[in-house]
């Protein structure tokens, strides 16, 4: 049976909820990356303030996905500010154990959201070693670029990779 469910723009009242799926989000992600204390002490401030601060963000929309009043993924998008004519996923987030065809149907509305905004580039940093996602973004087109970054995330370095979509040319 299919789940009722909304991809809808959030709100400042779905801020409590976007930092809890994020904190579960990056406990069920990070899994095996950094160590287990690390992941059990989260500390999900710097999530409230970054989830805030987006919200009231111009040229910045968050989508989510919103599954019979429980809100399983969300999707931060807008103009890649390193790339001129380039849209970027800035962060994207999903509850461990969401139907993933619901997954997919949100990422699409976010790639949707950014071509139609005359983007037609969409540019993701992926966590190099999470094959998992980086198989899910090379199913939607994008390819790696070759291009890695180093970050500090909750105590540990972490690498990234960038993967970058293009869209089709247009036929005429």
């Amino acid at each position: 049976m299919a789940v009722k469910h909304e991809l809808r723009r959030a709100t400042a009242a779905d801020c409590d909820a976007l930092v809890t799926l994020k904190s579960e989000y990056i406990r069920s992600l990070y899994r095996g990356f950094v160590p287990q204390n690390r992941l059990k002490e989260l500390d999900p401030t710097p999530y409230q303030s970054l989830l805030t601060t987006t919200l009231e963000a111009p040229g910045r929309q968050v989508l989510v996905l919103d599954a019979e009043g429980t809100l399983q993924g969300f999707a931060i998008l807008g103009a890649d500010p390193e790339n001129a004519g380039c849209g970027m996923i800035f962060d994207a987030a999903i509850r461990p154990g969401c139907d993933l065809l619901l997954w997919d149907e949100l990422f699409c509305q976010a790639m949707a959201s950014l071509l139609e905004q005359g983007m037609d580039r969409i540019h993701v940093w992926v966590l190099r070693d999470n094959f998992r996602m980086r198989f899910f973004y090379e199913q939607f087109g994008f390819r790696t670029e070759g291009v890695s970054r180093t970050i500090q995330q909750e105590g540990s370095e972490i690498q990234l990779t960038s993967y970058l979509y293009r869209a089709p040319d247009k036929l005429l």
